[in-house]
């Protein structure tokens, strides 16, 4: 229920569990939203390893997630920045290495 509430996935049907919680009824009945590009880090994290363990490619996640981070991921690279300014500095930092994981993981699916 938390992954459809969270847009992870849609069930047709919700059946109780063991907890009293509602449950999606039946792995038949969920359709995961995989190839959106993700909100937050672990979303996507999330999303690539179901694609991976259900032996479907990722590569339109990926692709889906850099078109989606490149305004932002640009909009960090300003080389006019205060090197004193701490937290610009760590935002484009993480900036740099989430476009280099994103690029090193499109490429890894475009060669195989």
């Amino acid at each position: 229920f938390e992954l459809q509430r969270s847009r992870f996935c849609r069930g047709n049907q919700l059946s109780p569990s063991l907890d009293g919680l509602e449950r999606p009824a039946g792995r038949g009945e969920i359709r995961f939203t995989l190839g959106v590009e993700a909100r937050q880090g672990i979303e996507f994290l999330l999303k690539l390893a179901l694609l991976r363990r259900s032996d479907r490619s990722p590569f339109a996640l990926i692709r889906a997630q850099r078109t989606a981070l490149d305004p932002t991921l640009a909009a960090l690279d300003d080389p006019a920045h205060d090197p004193s300014d701490h937290v610009e500095l760590w935002r484009q930092h993480n900036a740099a290495a989430a476009a280099a994981y994103l690029e090193e993981l499109e490429t890894g699916y475009t060669s195989a």
